[in-house]
């Protein structure tokens, strides 16, 4: 996915449900990072999962997704994220050093997940999870890909569920809020594997688009979780932890819902809007107001997600449905594109913070795009040969394009070339000797391409002409075509479009082509976005 590949494209596409991202040295996300202790933990009894694709952990040592600084639950060390895919048992791990997407072990006995699905990742060796509509919470073993069934959740959590760790200056713990539009708000206790269903409540209903964020405020000193509550509204959020009070903070600037994410880097919650806007939010905790910073370069959809990568101080925006990530420079609050990952499976994990949009659960899932030409699967390029043609004479050909892949994608042409040959026969192209003054073939020879008119078009009805409101590629000689041709024509999963190219030789054109030939080399490329 680094790059489109010719032809043959496996191109990951994500769309998110529920992340959990391993963020690490001064990751911001839901779990303190300085302190570099792991929760001691009962073993709760093993649930057999199916063995890893791709079983190789070295990368899965990470971070939380959400900690400014003070006591921490664990050690940071990689960027890499977990993710559930919505709706099946497929969990994924991103690598982030490999760019690329590696199968995990399934969920525990093949349960599939829903809208309040969440993840969050203890700093050590755990990430939490909740399956979402129900209420079945499950401990993920990143060293022994195994999964492990836990002390259920008190309630059946919904959209806007969210998880994130947190420290109260004793012990660290889960926190969690039960989405659908409740105030259900629970503290799991990893060493005990139970719940606390006693705190105070928040007075909102937290709903789709909910997230959370963990802070360590070292001047009071104190331990707050930033909530942002969702639901189409502007709800802002703080609990107390060593007070177990919540206090209503400065509404978001704009309205929050499904699609957007929070992620805590230093002293500013930045927030992703919702499904279709593009403004990206600041909160600042010390000032206790809301800045609008540069927008989003493309408008959110079901499933995007924001993360924060300490070692090059940059958010990720993966705008679900697609691979391509963009990238937010702090320092100059500004965008730019980043370079897909490459082709494999895989997830990650983050917290609330890491934008898989708090709890909103939309976790990514990796799609493919799979590009056939003419019924062939792995075709690297596609080649057109005319040969021998007479002045007058015309013909033409179709390339009939399917993408068998699970995702949408985009046909661009790439690394087009024009070759010519001679052919000549002194035997039976005498008139064109009169004509040619070389007929050696020497360095290609041949003036077919030269002489050749050509009409490269997207043949929407499959008739072989270039009809009114088709899209003409190339109108032309074809020694002239270009090298490349960023058509960006979509071409959903399961669809097929065709590409037409139409040739005729003038009447006037004299015996200097008699006998000679000249191909067309050319490159179909499906890419997951139209920027490729």
């Amino acid at each position: 996915m680094a790059k489109r590949i010719i032809v043959l494209v496996a191109v990951v596409a994500l769309v998110a449900l529920a992340v959990v991202v391993l963020v690490g040295d001064g990751d911001t996300s839901m779990v303190d990072q300085s302190d570099t202790r792991t929760p001691s933990l009962p073993e709760p009894t093993p649930v057999s999962a199916s063995e890893a694709e791709d079983p190789v952990q070295e990368e899965t040592s990470g971070g939380s997704n959400e900690v400014s600084s003070g006591v921490p639950c664990g050690i940071l060390a990689t960027c890499d994220v977990y993710a559930f895919h919505d709706g099946s048992s497929a969990f994924w791990k991103h690598d982030y050093e490999d760019h690329a997407w590696v199968s995990l072990a399934g969920t525990p006995s093949g349960g599939t997940t829903a809208p309040g699905s969440s993840l969050c990742y203890d700093g050590g060796k755990y990430v939490y999870a909740f399956q979402g509509g129900t209420a079945a919470f499950w401990r993920y073993d990143i060293e022994a890909n195994t999964w492990s069934v836990l002390a259920a959740a008190p309630g059946v959590v919904a959209d806007g569920a969210s998880l994130t760790f947190g420290y109260d200056g004793v012990a660290c713990a889960i926190y969690a809020t039960q989405g659908g539009g409740t105030h259900g708000f629970w503290r799991y206790d990893v060493a005990r594997n139970t719940w606390n269903t006693t705190l105070a409540q928040p007075g909102v209903g937290i709903e789709a688009g909910g997230s959370m964020c963990y802070h360590y405020d070292a001047a009071a000193p104190g331990y707050y979780i930033y909530v942002i509550c969702g639901g189409g509204t502007n709800s802002f959020l703080r609990y107390d932890i060593g007070a177990d009070s919540w206090n209503k903070l400065a509404d978001v600037s704009a309205n929050i819902d499904a699609g957007s994410s929070s992620v805590l880097v230093g002293d500013c919650i930045y927030v992703a809007q919702e499904t279709g806007a593009t403004k990206f939010l600041c909160y600042s905790i010390s000032t206790g107001y809301w800045s609008e910073m540069t927008a989003m370069p493309v408008g959110l959809v079901a499933g995007s997600y924001l993360s924060y990568c300490p070692a090059l101080e940059q958010i990720y925006l993966s705008r679900g449905g697609v691979a391509t990530y963009y990238s937010y420079i702090i320092s100059s609050n500004s965008w730019m594109v980043v370079p897909p990952p490459g082709t494999g499976t895989g997830g990650g994990s983050d917290d609330s913070d890491y934008g898989y949009g708090g709890g909103d659960d939309v976790p990514f899932i990796p799609g493919t795009l799979n590009l056939e030409v003419d019924g062939n699967d792995g075709v690297n390029t596609v080649k057109f040969t005319v040969i021998g043609a007479n002045p007058g004479q015309s013909g033409a050909g179709t390339w009939t394009l399917v993408n068998l892949g699970t995702t949408a994608g985009y046909i661009d042409l790439e690394s087009i070339s024009v070759t010519n040959a001679e052919n000549y026969d002194a035997a039976t192209d005498e008139a064109e000797a009169a004509g040619d003054d070389d007929t050696s073939d020497a360095t290609g020879g041949g003036e077919l391409g030269a002489n050749l008119d050509v009409v490269l078009f997207v043949d929407t009805n499959n008739d072989g002409v270039a009809d009114a409101g088709e899209t003409v590629i190339y109108s032309g000689k074809l020694d002239d075509i270009a090298r490349s041709y960023d058509l960006n024509l979509p071409l959903a999963a399961g669809g097929t479009t065709y590409i037409s190219l139409t040739w005729s030789v003038d009447i006037s054109v004299g015996n200097t082509i008699m006998g000679d030939s000249t191909t067309l080399n050319m490159s179909i490329e499906l890419g997951e976005t139209p920027e490729q």
